[in-house]
């Protein structure tokens, strides 16, 4: 007899076991030595199951940062969607952001630190369509804190987005490496204390946001423009 058909939230549990066993599979062998066999193996399933979820090892890998990227997504959007004042909704989307990286280390190593394609390695392929769908997934994450920090800046004027844009790279960066020595317990080495030195860097690192684009600012209006003789701008 065929087996019965499995019902929509069996087909759910069973496509999101197979990315947490594929999260860690990639951490453990790379992305470019994972197999569907191997993958499969590890799930104590045939490869030719496997393939009724997912078509190939692209297509989990790519569905595994949609996940992660719509999970950040839902809260800095949540964050974003309070009243807050902004310097509060920047405080509250750095810690999530640490809370997620630190708590979600294999999803997080995936996403931002393994060895793996990214939307250019895609193009011209037939899963070209699924990549630049978790392309704009991640660019809508960096969106919301551009919009924060245009807040916090109190201003929405195009040059404030441009600034805003390179602010939300500079405080990925900063996050990412701090992630990063908690997860190589680097940090955990250098300070017992972790959780008070996440807050006080959290802290500070807006405070340096702030006077890094106040000073900016003053400096810009006091640049002297040299006069010619004509009196107009040299």
């Amino acid at each position: 007899m065929p087996k019965p058909r499995l019902k929509p939230e069996e087909i759910q549990a069973g496509r999101e076991k197979i990315l947490n066993e594929a999260c860690d599979a990639i951490c453990k062998y790379g992305f470019y030595r994972l197999t569907m066999r191997k993958l499969a193996a590890k799930l104590k399933m045939s490869a030719g199951n496997l393939y009724h979820y997912y078509s190939n090892k692209d297509e989990i890998y790519l569905a595994i940062q949609i996940k992660g990227f719509q999970l950040l997504y839902d809260r800095f959007a949540k964050i974003n969607n309070t009243d807050s004042d902004p310097s509060d909704k920047l405080r509250e989307i750095i810690k999530a952001y640490l809370d997620f990286g630190i708590k979600n280390a294999d999803h997080y190593n995936v996403m931002f630190t393994s060895n793996a394609p990214r939307y250019t390695d895609y193009v011209g392929e037939k899963i070209e369509a699924l990549a630049l769908f978790e392309k704009q997934s991640s660019l809508r994450v960096l969106d919301i804190v551009s919009q924060v920090l245009c807040d916090f800046f109190g201003s929405n004027d195009r040059s404030i987005h441009q600034e805003a844009r390179y602010y939300t790279i500079h405080a990925w960066a900063t996050l990412h490496g701090i992630v990063s020595l908690y997860h190589a317990r680097v940090l955990q080495e250098l300070e017992e204390q972790t959780e008070q030195l996440l807050e006080r860097i959290t802290h500070d690192f807006i405070s340096l946001l702030e006077e890094g684009f106040i000073g900016k600012k003053v400096a810009q209006k006091n640049i002297i423009v040299p006069i010619n003789k004509g009196g107009k701008p040299a």
